[in-house]
């Protein structure tokens, strides 16, 4: 055994024994950490130890009413609660350093995304983690649905062909009281960018393949006091599993009455209207195929062109799929990491590649020119030409 992973073992025997046999949860943050909350429960193999919150004075009820006892730091949460382990859904402004408090003492951490606000502080949790031996998971729970789950085996499969064209969609309208606090300031992580964009990029890069290459526009703030955008729209260029290349376009805004979004079609979380819309096209070279309808468009036969008329038909994949609550398996999974079960599904590499391409994204806007993802630049600087652009990687012409 290593030295790095004996001392996380070391700590990791401080904390209390299982109640019952069950594993005991913290919980840091009460804006998504209560939904999480409810996942710990729902599993019937966990039990909640206790609840960090910025202002127990103004917040405490609502945590009290879990029957958990709340705390006003981390410390207090980790020295007297002694949980198996923590989730960390706090503002993103907060969500490193506090995750580092967690690692440090070895406890296993599940970590909502982004993880971080940049890559630097992604870095600093790895050094910390692989000293102390601890595992973190990081919360894109977008890995964990059954219906993301058909899609990659459809897209492995080459139900269409090998796909080379794609068209992703996320356009709502966020209401007004929404853009208050650190959700309109980009230094604290705010902004579509941060809260929602992230979740594509994973997807998609778990879907096809690392992006090399984004070029984008973008939209300034409508408001004087909002320092954040509210659309963008993005191409990036992925590198397939084969070897080849396919391009995705991402068009977002958080100001769009609009059917189409992750959130309105899949129908995985309740407090969305669902509409019987897809949110993703896929083009490959026999065909296309729609999600989450996982309806596919094909000529039939060995017939092609474009005066042919074009067949649909369901994926044999979505037979017998069930829609899952992805963030019930994620916790699920997590108590798995805890117990040493299993390695976490989604890694701080994998954050570190997310936020590395959004500030290529951001830089891409601001500069007017494609821009290779500095996490990629060893991988695509061969094909990389111009200057470097700050703290992402390198434009291209200009």
């Amino acid at each position: 055994m290593s030295v790095s992973a004996a001392l996380g073992d070391e700590r990791r025997t401080l904390a209390k024994p299982k109640c019952n046999g069950m594993l005991r949860i913290g919980i840091v943050g009460l804006g998504h950490g209560l939904t999480m909350a409810q996942q710990v429960l729902a599993t019937g193999n966990a039990s909640l130890a206790g609840f960090c919150v910025k202002d127990p004075s103004k917040n405490a009820q609502k945590a009290q009413s879990f029957g958990a006892p709340v705390y006003d730091c981390i410390d207090a949460l980790l020295d007297e609660a002694r949980p198996d382990g923590v989730i960390v859904a706090t503002s993103t402004d907060y969500l490193a350093q506090t995750a580092e408090r967690c690692i440090d003492q070895g406890i296993p951490v599940l970590l909502e995304k982004p993880a971080a606000r940049d890559v630097t502080e992604i870095r600093r949790l790895q050094s910390v983690a692989k000293l102390r031996g601890t595992p973190v998971l990081v919360g894109y729970h977008r890995r964990f649905s059954s219906q993301i789950g058909w899609l990659k085996s459809a897209i492995d499969r080459k139900v269409v062909g090998s796909i080379g064209r794609a068209i992703a969609l996320w356009l709502v309208q966020k209401p007004d009281d929404y853009f208050v606090s650190w959700r309109v300031q980009p230094s604290a992580g705010g902004g579509m960018m941060m809260i929602n964009i992230v979740h594509e990029i994973d997807t998609f890069q778990h879907l096809l393949g690392p992006i090399r290459e984004v070029s984008a526009v973008g939209q300034e703030p409508r408001l004087a006091e909002n320092e954040v955008g509210h659309s963008c729209t993005i191409t990036a260029k992925i590198e397939n599993r084969t070897g080849g290349a396919c391009y995705v376009t991402f068009v977002h805004s958080d100001l769009t009455p609009s059917p189409f979004s992750y959130e309105n079609n899949a129908g995985e979380n309740s407090i969305f209207h669902r509409y019987p819309k897809d949110c993703y096209l896929l083009f490959g070279e026999d065909g296309t195929i729609c999600f989450p309808s996982g309806e596919i468009w094909s000529t039939s036969g060995s017939r092609k062109g474009w005066t042919e008329r074009l067949e649909s038909s369901i994926c044999a994949d979505v037979a017998g799929n069930v829609v899952h609550n992805p963030l019930l398996r994620e916790v699920e999974h997590f108590l798995s990491v805890i117990e040493g079960k299993c390695d976490p599904l989604v890694t701080l590499d994998d954050a570190a590649s997310t936020l590395s391409i959004v500030q290529a994204i951001r830089d891409s806007i601001s500069a007017d020119r494609p821009v290779v993802p500095m996490a990629n630049l060893g991988l695509a600087r061969k094909h990389a030409h111009g200057g470097g652009t700050a703290g992402s990687g390198t434009g291209k012409g200009g």
